[in-house]
């Protein structure tokens, strides 16, 4: 039980460290969101599919202004760019949109919503964690540490490095007696193509024998 929880906390911390590179958002939020959005229902794996969508949407509003996205933003009275008109951290607008699903009620419009802002796949599952509010996110408990998940990917990879040596020492091994094997495989398939070949009387009286030798082998 102990080493499975020791597995587990290594790949959590491996997948937080690669997943904090794609988007940009800090470990320690990315923590907070897994554990609120495992208590909310949501699947981690809408998180991992959240974040590009949304910084997409808010790229192209800032760029454009127009769009589905852009109207939702509006909608929610949300601004992606700060006040020196640089892009907000998509971690950030993710707290807002938060705090803006929480007070509203549920329905279509809700929804819709959503789906303007992250897409018909995402959308939906997301609803859940995005009402519990950036107050619940931001105050569930995380030892989680850009330093520490850097380690857990460190040592993974290492383990994963060992685990191919392994595999390509196999391949030699197994490379190497592939005709010692070939030539086994020959032998017994000939003894037995004998031993079937073999009247019935003989074939016992063998059979009989070389159970009685087994056992001194």
């Amino acid at each position: 039980a102990m080493g499975k929880f020791v597995n587990d906390t290594l790949q959590a911390g491996d997948r937080l460290e690669k997943f904090a590179q794609k988007t940009g958002v800090a470990v320690p939020l990315l923590d907070k969101l897994r554990k609120t959005s495992e208590l909310a229902g949501t699947d981690f794996n809408a998180l991992v599919r959240l974040f590009p969508m949304l910084a997409k949407n808010m790229d192209q509003t800032m760029v454009k202004g127009t769009g589905p996205a852009a109207e939702a933003f509006a909608q929610l009275g949300i601004k992606v760019t700060d006040s020196s008109g640089k892009l907000k951290n998509s971690g950030d607008v993710l707290l807002e949109i938060a705090d803006k699903f929480k007070g509203m009620e549920d329905g279509t419009n809700k929804a819709a919503l959503a789906y303007k802002l992250f897409g018909a796949r995402v959308g939906a599952d997301l609803i859940p964690l995005l009402n519990s509010g950036s107050e619940a996110i931001t105050g569930m408990g995380t030892t989680m540490t850009e330093e520490g998940v850097k380690k857990m990917a460190a040592f993974n990879d290492s383990m994963s490095k060992v685990k191919f040596l392994f595999q390509d020492m196999f391949v030699t091994l197994t490379s190497t007696l592939l005709p010692v094997l070939e030539k086994l495989v020959g032998i017994v398939s000939t003894g037995v193509n004998v031993f079937n070949s073999l009247p019935g009387p003989i074939k016992g009286i063998t059979a009989g024998a070389i159970a009685l030798a087994i056992p001194l082998i």
